[in-house]
């Protein structure tokens, strides 16, 4: 048998898999990380060779750490996984600053976020995003049985929310005040209210600010270098990240980074 992570020996939302792995008869087991958790954390494993199964680990360790990364970030960090995605002009502009809208992806770029959204807990914005947009933060088109819930970042308490149910195709509304910290924002989401991967769509600003927290956990680009927009809103500094290259998504270059927490 190979996989990813560690066979885990607890009871947490379901059974021992070490357990059942040894009900089944599997003699060999390759496994490509130990898991961070500390109920787990090798547990699994020497259950398994106590058992006299050949067990084999640090098989491709850093792709399984990446596949998956947004379990070890809420291990290690104990916190929410953050997930940013912005698209972004040759030149480095997100936007035009006014409230003429300028639209930067294309419909290939567009799908792949929608898909994206699919695997998110959450989507979060800024007030002024909010404000300007009213973005619907969902998922369109592919008949997802369940919406992220939608996270409005409102340190100062000026944004404007219609009362009533929450419409059938979007996630439940939640306004959050971000003067407490986005760290500590990150961890009462984790800890609290069970969302392990939330994903920030929102401005320059609101990312920014999860850059400088050091919370920024993956990160996806979407450059479309036919468009030179000359002014604007910048796109966030991402530093030193080493960012690659990935396919691209129609006529948009796809870049990312992910944290390795090794």
């Amino acid at each position: 048998m190979y996989v990813s992570l560690e066979p885990c020996s607890h009871f947490g939302k379901t059974p021992p898999c070490a357990n059942l792995i040894l009900e089944k008869g599997v003699g060999k087991v390759v496994v490509g990380v130990l898991d961070p958790n500390s109920k787990v954390s090798g547990s699994g494993v020497a259950l398994l060779r106590a058992a006299g199964v050949e067990v084999i680990e640090g098989v491709l360790a850093a792709d399984c750490r990446a596949l998956n990364w947004s379990f070890w970030v809420n291990q290690r960090l104990g916190r929410a996984a953050v997930l940013a995605k912005w698209a972004e002009t040759a030149d480095g502009f997100m936007g035009s600053g006014t409230s003429d809208r300028v639209k930067i992806s294309g419909a290939m770029a567009g799908d792949w976020v929608m898909e994206l959204r699919r695997g998110m807990d959450a989507i979060l914005v800024g007030v002024d995003t909010w404000n300007l947009d009213r973005p619907r933060l969902n998922v369109r088109g592919l008949g997802a049985d369940r919406q992220p819930v939608r996270i409005v970042l409102d340190r100062g308490g000026r944004g404007v929310y219609e009362d009533g149910v929450d419409p059938e195709d979007m996630g439940p509304l939640w306004v959050v005040d971000g003067s407490r910290g986005i760290a500590d924002v990150l961890r009462w989401l984790y800890a609290e209210k069970g969302l392990g991967v939330v994903m920030v769509e929102g401005g320059s600003k609101v990312l920014s600010s999860f850059f400088d927290a050091d919370c920024m956990d993956e990160v996806h680009v979407l450059r479309n270098a036919a468009m030179v927009l000359g002014k604007g809103v910048k796109s966030p500094s991402i530093g030193n990240l080493e960012m690659r290259r990935e396919d691209d998504l129609g006529l948009d270059e796809h870049w990312v980074w992910q944290r390795d927490l090794a």
